[in-house]
């Protein structure tokens, strides 16, 4: 999915919308694109709708670069964001630039002339308000332009017919929420599949504050799950041309390992992201780090491996790199991280990804190889015992509250003291790894 941001064509940014971005990404196993286009009133209509037309053709000319799908492409956006996503899902019909498969549109702009009854009786708000709106589309709108053209306001569009099946949100107390409604009858009377959500009691921008809303999570799952089951009626590209579908359960064709590439990072950190979740490991120690990730890859390149389908599919990945001790003759290998896709765990993938890893060691001097894992994965377990390791040790985690300790408290006092500022001290080298 290209996600478009919202804040009225003036304001937004990609950290506004990372957590919700995130959450679908991780939800609805969405690779997702968030777009930084250029804003108004410097940049004004058609500039960030061509930026965004400009990254979402990019990215279907290179679905295989990033490691998706062009035959599920799709465009998403809240607010000004969903805007933008309508315009161009408009403009790529009318100009045959490319195909989508769906559009999921988050209380979205659909008409700009403000004339609905939801702007009426919500004109003080909530968060919105029906002057901030006005003020909003005259930074966005050049005067020369007609408040209807139909790629600022997509309700007003000639034809509807031939847009792709359409998710659509809208709340209940938000002045953009008739527009919203009407746009969505209007795809209907055009034959698209709509299927549309009121989220009644919410406001403007409710589903970007997950950390105080359990409707705005209640939301994304929803999004996740309407996506999917829109996504599961596509036909895979990879499944018209080649074996060895991820998303199959029966996994064909063959595999081979080999050196992981600079190509590979964003595909092998996105199947990471899907492995080491908080959720199925609450007691992992460490976590799935990108700087973590991107820093193994750039120091110990040579132990950093991965397995690819026939079909050019990463399904496994195994990153290591030696240690030694200091007073101590040994050196040892280390099994940073070692994981499989779902779909092909117990094939082989692990084991030959372990074997090259081993061979590596055994060339650079090893004379151990180190593995750490939860105790209660006794998936993990029962792999690593099959192969040889043993000598399981459990960590054992203190802490120490040191809002008590008095150099704590001395600190907090001078930092809290008027006229500083709590900066905190970034020049610590990062701790090692034992």
């Amino acid at each position: 999915m290209i996600f478009f941001h919202g804040g009225g064509w003036v304001l937004g940014s990609l950290d506004g919308v990372d957590g919700f971005c995130r959450a679908l990404c991780q939800e609805a196993q969405l690779l997702v694109v968030s777009v930084d286009y250029r804003l108004a009133p410097e940049h004004q209509f058609p500039t960030g709708l061509d930026d965004c037309l400009t990254v979402t053709q990019w990215v279907a000319e290179n679905t295989d670069l990033l490691g998706g799908d062009s035959c599920k492409l799709l465009v998403g956006g809240d607010s000004a964001g969903g805007n933008l996503a309508a315009a161009v899902a408009l403009r790529a019909k009318d100009q045959a630039l490319f195909k989508l498969a769906g559009q999921v549109l988050i209380y979205p702009v659909t008409d700009l002339t403000q004339s609905l009854p939801s702007y009426e009786s919500f004109a003080e708000g909530y968060l919105l308000t029906r002057a901030s709106m006005r003020w909003f589309i005259q930074q966005y709108l050049p005067t020369a332009v007609d408040p209807k053209h139909p790629e600022a306001s997509v309700l007003f569009a000639d034809s509807l017919t031939g847009l792709p099946p359409t998710l659509l949100i809208v709340a209940g107390f938000d002045p953009l929420r008739d527009e919203g409604l009407a746009y969505a009858q209007r795809l209907r009377d055009a034959k698209v599949t709509v299927v549309e959500r009121n989220w009644e009691g919410m406001v403007h921008g409710f589903i970007n504050q997950r950390d105080m809303l359990p409707q705005a999570r209640e939301a994304s799952q929803w999004i996740a799950q309407e996506v999917n089951r829109l996504l599961s009626k596509v036909p895979n590209q990879r499944s018209k041309i080649r074996a060895g579908v991820l998303s199959s359960t029966k996994v064909q064709g063959s595999f081979e390992i080999r050196e992981m590439e600079l190509e590979d990072l964003h595909r092998v950190y996105a199947l990471g992201e899907q492995l080491y979740t908080a959720e199925d490991w609450p007691n992992l120690y460490r976590t799935w780090d990108e700087t973590d990730f991107i820093n193994n890859f750039s120091t110990d390149d040579e132990f950093c491996w991965v397995a690819e389908t026939e079909a050019g599919e990463i399904i496994g990945f195994a990153l290591g790199a030696m240690l030694e001790k200091r007073r101590s003759a040994w050196a040892y290998g280390w099994v940073d991280w070692l994981g499989v896709h779902s779909a092909w765990q117990g094939k082989g993938v692990g084991k030959r990804l372990l074997d090259r890893l081993t061979d590596l060691f055994i060339e650079e001097g090893a004379r151990m190889i180190l593995i750490d894992t939860e105790a209660d994965n006794e998936k993990a377990l029962r792999f690593f015992k099959k192969e040889g390791f043993g000598n399981p040790n459990e960590h054992v985690y203190l802490s120490r509250n040191l809002t008590r300790d008095p150099e704590y408290l001395k600190r907090k006092r001078r930092t809290s003291a008027p006229g500083k500022s709590r900066t905190p001290n970034n020049s610590r080298p990062k701790p090692q790894r034992p």
